[in-house]
């Protein structure tokens, strides 16, 4: 009888718990919106708005290099992305972020000790790499938000679980087949020195899903209206508007809240929009 109604009280109550923690990350992303947006203008007073074309870079140039980044609801983790379609391509610098990592192929894994990464009852595991071309990337196993600090020491902060961690930039080289994926470069991995786990040696490949923030190409480089798109949830670094309604073609835009994408404005304000409000023929997209 007593299992039967823990049953069912858990039963009533998951849909609940699940829609609290979905909205939970909506915020989170809705905060790293607004962080983007005051990062923007404040550059001296001149509230001129960065290209859509240079906009990670303005960002690589102007930031503490703090990198915020929002999961989507289903974390899903079986798409294999190429290297340049993932979140923040940061131009001058190279810097890329994977928020969702998955290990495909990493041989000796038991040389790695997962248990530095726990965290109460989140496994949280973190992966920091160095690409040749100076790509950053990270794995999270975190159910939400992830801030990765880069600096003289590479800060990893969960926004979901206490504790950061900070590690150095010893290296060592792994070479990755491509497994007939175009544009896969060999590895160069990034140690977490001070972590008390062994270099791994045999090669390995990686694939991940995306996650991103795209700025509306149609943002001119001095202000815009108010009430015009400026950054949303998207597929790629930039969003274009289709030239008509809104429906299965617009294959980048990223409605990862509870089936709602969330956006700033060029006047600061935050909303969360279903797919259909963001016709291009309402006005929000273009002068």
């Amino acid at each position: 009888m007593v299992v039967t109604l823990v049953g069912l009280l858990v039963t009533i109550t998951m849909p609940a718990l699940l829609r609290a923690r979905k909205m939970t990350r909506s915020a989170r992303c809705k905060v790293n919106l607004q962080q983007l947006w005051e990062l923007f203008h404040d550059t001296g007073g001149d509230m001129r708005l960065p290209s859509p074309a240079v906009w990670t870079g303005f960002v690589a140039d102007r930031d503490s290099q703090d990198i915020l980044i929002c999961l989507s609801d289903d974390l899903d983790r079986s798409a294999s992305v190429m290297l340049g379609d993932v979140y923040l391509v940061q131009d001058p610098g190279g810097l890329t972020f994977y928020p969702i990592m998955d290990i495909v192929e990493l041989g000796d894994m038991d040389l790695f000790q997962l248990d530095v990464f726990q965290r109460s009852d989140t496994v949280w595991e973190m992966w920091i790499g160095d690409y040749t071309g100076g790509d950053v990337l990270a794995n999270s196993d975190a159910d939400g938000a992830v801030r990765v600090t880069l600096g003289g020491n590479i800060m990893i902060e969960s926004l979901d679980a206490p504790g950061q961690w900070s590690c150095g930039s010893d290296h060592w080289v792994c070479d990755g087949p491509n497994m007939g994926k175009a544009n896969w470069r060999d590895d160069i991995v990034r140690r977490l020195t001070g972590m008390s786990y062994h270099e791994i040696d045999p090669p390995y490949v990686v694939g991940g899903a995306r996650c991103s923030y795209g700025m509306n190409v149609d943002v001119p480089r001095v202000n815009g209206r108010p009430s015009q798109l400026l950054l949303l949830d998207y597929e790629k670094t930039t969003a274009d508007a289709v030239a008509h309604t809104v429906d299965g073609e617009w294959k980048y835009l990223a409605p990862r809240h509870m089936g709602r994408v969330n956006a700033v404005f060029v006047d600061g304000s935050v909303r969360d929009l279903w797919p259909s409000e963001l016709d291009p023929g309402e006005g929000l997209w273009r002068r």
